[in-house]
């Protein structure tokens, strides 16, 4: 944990330098944040301490880097693909918090708010507010407690389909 918090950091300050304005030597400035984020990254490759990493670098709407180190599969040598997707599980939680505030902030939400003023869910004629799904107490289940999670988890289905999955079998639980 302590590495990837190193990581993390060395890559938000890379960042930071990456919001810099833009000069004549963009390629430049690419290829040596290219090197600098080898130079972090490639020791704990070669440790084995992980066996895989990939990063995706990003300024506005231009994407400055897209770069994989390591493997998919340490058994058959398998290189990780840039395109991996990973379990990264309830840490989504905390970002959508942050977003979900940062549009309180800006008044653009309340917390009180009926989510049926944003998406369509049968609430059975409930009121759900946002709070109550932050905190986890509206009485949706989630879907990764229901039974059918590990079929639902090998599908890729369209966010509308999930969404009247959900509602679907979590209509009892009001």
């Amino acid at each position: 944990m302590r590495n990837s918090a190193i990581i993390l950091l060395s890559i938000s300050l890379l960042a930071g330098n990456a919001c810099s304005p833009p000069s004549d030597n963009k390629g430049l400035q690419d290829k040596a944040m290219e090197e600098i984020l080898d130079s972090l990254i490639q020791p704990f490759i070669d440790s084995s301490k992980i066996a895989g990493l990939a990063i995706g670098v990003a300024q506005n709407d231009t994407i400055l880097l897209l770069k994989s180190y390591g493997y998919a599969d340490l058994a058959f040598d398998v290189p990780l693909p840039v395109s991996a997707s990973f379990e990264i599980g309830s840490v989504t939680k905390q970002f959508t918090s942050v977003a979900i505030m940062q549009l309180v902030d800006k008044g653009l939400i309340c917390l009180d708010d009926n989510i049926n003023n944003y998406i369509s869910f049968d609430t059975k004629g409930r009121t759900v507010t946002i709070e109550q799904l932050m905190n986890h107490t509206s009485g949706i289940k989630g879907y990764t407690e229901m039974p059918v999670f590990k079929n639902l988890s090998v599908h890729d289905y369209p966010r509308d389909t999930l969404l009247r999955i959900i509602e679907k079998l979590t209509g009892q639980s009001y």
